[in-house]
């Protein structure tokens, strides 16, 4: 709807960085809810246990932020589309994320793997409530969801590479840690 409304070339240039703004947002009021409405614990993992999950949930912010890296910051913001956009230059894929299919680094055991280290910093919590119990598994569901949606946009960008890729490497879960050959 969004995309008959603007149009293709405005589309694209800023849909990304708009969905990213708009996503920021709205998670504010939720955030806001979860830190200050009541809610029961549902576990709590006791010292010196509660250390091994920080760990994981750093090695989660750690897997973000190289995966941001990797898969090159100013695109996945919507950065590059804008100065695409207003550069009048032609952003010609539908994902919004380069002309290169990243591969290597971390994308050469996982598909998702901003959304798999999201996962692990949701789950890896050693206090979960149950209001961050429901955030966590609406953004588990999100996550399952909208991998779908840009999996189809990336076959749709990059044909037949994307369909080779998605053949030989998971979506969410390395089933190896060796890489491609």
């Amino acid at each position: 709807f969004v995309k008959s409304l603007l149009g293709d070339k405005i589309y694209r240039g800023w849909y990304r960085l708009s969905y990213n703004i708009l996503t920021f947002f709205s998670l504010i009021p939720i955030g806001y809810y979860l830190l200050i409405a009541p809610s029961d614990y549902l576990w709590r993992v006791p010292s010196p246990y509660s250390y091994s999950c920080y760990g994981f949930q750093f090695i989660g912010f750690l897997g973000l932020f190289i995966s941001i890296l990797q898969s090159g910051a100013k695109p996945f913001l919507g950065l590059s589309q804008v100065s695409d956009y207003l550069a009048e230059r032609d952003h010609s894929t539908q994902s919004g994320l380069g002309e290169n299919l990243v591969v290597d680094g971390l994308y050469r055991y996982i598909r998702h793997p901003l959304y798999t280290f999201c996962i692990i910093i949701f789950w890896f919590n050693p206090v979960m409530t149950f209001n961050f119990f429901l955030f966590s598994a609406m953004s588990t569901a999100y996550f399952l969801v909208g991998s779908e949606i840009e999996e189809r946009r990336l076959e749709n960008d990059f044909g037949d590479a994307y369909v080779r890729y998605k053949q030989n490497v998971p979506r969410f879960i390395p089933s190896r840690l060796s890489p491609l050959g």
